[in-house]
């Protein structure tokens, strides 16, 4: 059983955030977004848009680039929302 600074806790919101924001100015529908990160289901961007769940590097990647989203701005929000998962787990 693998441990995970990701369950439980405070939730990834900051990234979240930023990718709905990013993907509501181009007009994308989860559907579309889902579809490009390569899910089958666009509930699970909602679920990470709300914070609840992570996303893998590669569907990270793809998702920042079809927004037209900066690496840097990506970097900011997953460094606070892991600081954020860290300091509630106590380190």
């Amino acid at each position: 059983r693998r441990n995970s600074i990701l369950k439980g806790g405070k939730k990834m919101t900051r990234i979240g955030t930023l990718l709905r924001t990013g993907r509501t100015a181009k007009q994308i529908t989860q559907k579309e977004m889902a579809n490009v990160c390569g899910y089958k289901n666009p509930q699970y961007i909602s679920n990470i848009e709300r914070g609840l769940c992570s996303m893998n590097i590669k569907a990270l990647k793809k998702c920042l680039k079809k927004l037209d989203i900066n690496t840097d701005a990506a970097h900011g929000a997953l460094l606070l929302d892991y600081s954020d998962k860290l300091r509630g787990k106590g380190l």
